[in-house]
């Protein structure tokens, strides 16, 4: 496969790929790629888009990524963010517009790769989570879009069904694996300290992990059950806690 005859066929039919109907009038971005040394230059104005093999030194952003990682990328076989937080895919400018820009165009298709269905991200998310027929996030059959009309922005939500379904799935799946076992699923709270979630586990029989004085406190609110808990303690082995119910919680023995 050649890598970079390809990249300069994404770029190349950019132009034909270009989302008019979708484009803002006033929208104006010039978003600049450096693609393994391959040099490119995407404008868009308003209802208009072009594309030019010459640096743009006036540009809003540039994207450098490597000709495999940008393949992934425009097929939708490799999560960007993913590469971003690996430090194999870079931003400099304004990210905000180099997204907007990116929106307005059509999928990458080609006999020389295979593309691959954008929805198989949500899919990884579980059956709470998915896209509509136009193109919108749902989270348990809610828009974000009504979301946001209903509580406002920013917001952080989390679906308590698929919250749930994990939980059981995975104790469910360690009771099979170890029947001769009482298995306990304990969740460490440092992941996510909000009180909501740690009382849907509180009520599917979920343990739990606590480390420092304040996870204590997170997790004890919520009446949390505290035979179901370990404390990962690296101090005298009898320690008073104000928050612990009782003043204590049973002490872990050492490092696991």
């Amino acid at each position: 496969m050649d890598i970079a005859a390809i990249v300069k066929d994404v770029f190349e039919t950019m132009p034909q790929r270009f989302k008019v109907y979708a484009a803002d009038p006033q929208f104006a971005a010039t978003v600049c790629f450096n693609i393994n040394g391959l040099e490119f230059t995407l404008t868009v104005n308003g209802r208009e888009c072009s594309i030019s093999p010459i640096m743009s030194d006036t540009r809003d952003a540039l994207l450098t990524t490597g000709g495999e990682e940008w393949l992934g990328v425009v097929t939708n076989q490799v999560d960007p963010t993913n590469l971003f937080l690996a430090g194999k895919l870079t931003v400099d400018g304004d990210i905000e517009k180099l997204l907007a820009a990116f929106a307005l165009f059509e999928d990458y298709q080609s006999d020389l790769v295979q593309a691959k269905d954008p929805n198989w991200i949500i899919d990884t998310l579980g059956e709470n989570f998915s896209v509509n027929d136009d193109g919108v996030f749902m989270v348990e059959g809610l828009t974000c879009r009504e979301l946001i009309d209903r509580f406002g922005s920013p917001l952080y939500v989390t679906s308590e069904n698929q919250l749930r379904q994990n939980f059981r799935m995975m104790r469910d799946c360690l009771t099979r694996a170890y029947p001769e076992n009482r298995v306990n699923v304990m969740w460490a709270i440092k992941s996510n300290t909000t009180f909501a979630l740690r009382k849907i586990l509180n009520q599917e029989g979920a343990g739990g992990d606590c480390f420092t004085p304040g996870e204590i406190y997170a997790t004890f609110t919520t009446g949390a059950d505290p035979e179901l808990f370990v404390l990962n303690w690296f101090g005298p082995k009898r320690t008073n806690f104000p928050h612990g119910p009782g003043g204590r919680i049973p002490n872990h023995p050492g490092p696991h």
